[in-house]
């Protein structure tokens, strides 16, 4: 129709008002910050996984945990692996233990905790900054609501102003707090799911290693008998 006006995204942004620009460059940056800290957790567990696999094929061809230690030594791939820092742990705790003389159950116990440590703080490097994510997927569609609301406003001042309610007058302040909701939710959605996926992740891992805890406790015992 002749003297329709329309706008583009980019339009709403550049005319909407300070305040909710403003929401709109926190909930960019946000974006970017959980995208970035995607990618470098993504490669993080890839890698992990990888150095598991790794020290996996290195635990079935050793004949003894000596043999095994050894092997980890020259892989550097196996060496990285949460498997192998949780067996380093126990394995040099009993060694020391054992030529001190201590009692089999001291030295069953000592390795455990050693074991234990090394679980929590391969876990901990794993889930390092993943509650940023949390906060975003959390945080984020409250602060577009927030651009929302406020622009809502924005178009019942104009009313106000102008004493009728137009579509063309309405509209321009809608359609820009719509915009900051999207933003809010282009933010969360990649953020919660992400967060999601790389906690299950993590619970993987944590699993896996204390399994092989337990079980390199009974081998431990065996060897300290």
């Amino acid at each position: 129709m002749e003297g329709e006006t329309t706008y583009s995204a980019w339009d709403l942004i550049l005319g909407a008002g300070p305040l909710v620009q403003g929401v709109m460059l926190v909930l960019l940056a946000a974006s970017v910050a959980s995208w970035v800290v995607i990618y470098v957790k993504a490669r993080e567990m890839l890698g992990a996984s990888r150095a598991e696999q790794a020290f996996d094929g290195l635990y079935h061809r050793a004949r003894d945990l000596d043999q095994l230690v050894t092997g980890i030594g020259r892989e550097r791939e196996a060496a990285r692996s949460g498997s192998a820092a949780v067996l380093r742990a126990g394995y040099h705790q009993v060694r020391r233990l054992l030529e001190d003389g201590l009692p089999r159950g001291d030295v069953r116990e000592a390795a455990r905790r050693a074991m234990r440590v090394a679980v929590s703080q391969h876990v901990d490097r794993l889930d390092s900054n993943l509650a940023y994510l949390a906060v975003v997927a959390s945080a984020a569609p409250f602060v577009g609501l927030f651009g929302t609301v406020w622009g809502i406003m924005n178009s019942f001042q104009n009313i106000g102003a102008m004493g009728q309610a137009t579509l063309a007058v309405v509209a321009p302040g809608i359609a820009e707090a719509l915009i900051a909701t999207a933003f809010g939710l282009g933010a969360a959605i990649p953020a919660v799911v992400a967060y999601n996926m790389l906690t299950r992740r993590v619970e993987h891992h944590h699993t896996r290693l204390e399994n092989f805890a337990d079980d390199l406790t009974g081998v431990f015992e065996r060897q300290a008998g």
